[in-house]
């Protein structure tokens, strides 16, 4: 596999990459987790309203309760199970969110060389955060990349595009 060398002055930094393009599936996971929290959290709510504000008698036919009728006998039940479902979804997601990271940088590491023009030494402490539609920050560990990008123009104007080297 071949490793692209890009020279860039130390003043460029941080600035955005274009063009590399990087697939994981673990994207639709994250997603897939953080559905499940916000559903788990509005369940929650939902039962917390329903022992609050609920029916004072539920009338259960012979057969047993419908699926309607056990949430209002059992809010308890359906709150814990809620609150279980947010919080563990949500830190599942937390940890997905981080393999997602790691797998980028290093994908990104493999892929690009970076190196100072003046002195042709290859960039240290090199910490790079995928955006999304095949776009990097990338910058120093000592700058702190994680800028705020709306606020920030002049890493915009930075921009570098893999596909015209």
């Amino acid at each position: 596999m071949e490793c692209l060398e890009v020279e860039i002055n130390k003043d460029e930094l941080p600035f955005i990459l274009t063009g590399l393009v990087y697939k994981n599936g673990l994207y639709l996971l994250e997603r897939t987790l953080l559905t499940v929290s916000v559903l788990g959290f509005l369940l929650t709510l939902g039962e917390f309203l329903v022992g609050i504000f609920g029916p004072d008698e539920i009338w259960v036919s012979i057969a047993g309760p419908s699926f309607t009728e056990s949430l209002l006998l059992y809010p308890r039940l359906f709150a814990t199970l809620g609150l279980v479902l947010a919080v563990g979804s949500r830190s599942l997601s937390v940890h997905v969110s981080n393999a997602i990271h790691q797998n980028s940088q290093s994908y990104f590491m493999n892929r690009v060389a970076l190196f100072f023009k003046d002195t042709g030494q290859p960039v240290d402490d090199l910490e790079v955060v995928y955006l999304r539609d095949n776009s990097w920050l990338v910058g120093q560990k000592s700058m702190g990349i994680e800028a705020d990008l709306s606020s920030n123009t002049k890493i915009r104007e930075r921009s570098i595009d893999i596909n015209k080297l």
